[in-house]
């Protein structure tokens, strides 16, 4: 999990660096994050497993409230980014013989009729 986080700390640095929005993290690290046990466990395990810090209790109780939230959103994301994926493979099986059909006509292959011309504004 370590390695992980050196990761996902270089992509963020990377992006501070940038100053683009919404590139951190793409849908398939999101979905590798979200199924992997140690990134989750790591989530639940978030601060406390830092040396030397201590809290009050009520500092304590949000931070769980938080750590509790962010995984709930996380769990969010991996099912949403699983259901782009699904829609992307749906369309992109019905864009699939209008791409094929553009290719044969590029490449000579197919010579478009009178019909296929007619173009409407």
């Amino acid at each position: 999990a370590r390695a992980e986080r050196n990761n996902v700390k270089e992509l963020a640095m990377s992006d501070e660096e940038t100053g683009e929005v919404g590139t951190l993290l793409t849908a398939e690290h999101i979905k590798k994050l979200a199924s992997d046990p140690s990134v989750l466990e790591a989530l639940k395990a978030g601060i406390s497993g830092m040396a030397g810090v201590s809290y009050p209790p009520a500092i304590k109780r949000r931070i769980k409230a938080l750590k509790c939230l962010q995984l709930e959103n996380v769990k969010l994301e991996a099912e949403f980014y699983k259901e782009v994926q699904e829609l992307e493979a749906k369309y992109q099986a019905l864009q699939q013989p209008i791409f094929d059909k553009r290719s044969s006509i590029v490449t000579g292959a197919h010579e478009p009729t009178e019909e296929e011309c007619t173009w409407e504004e």
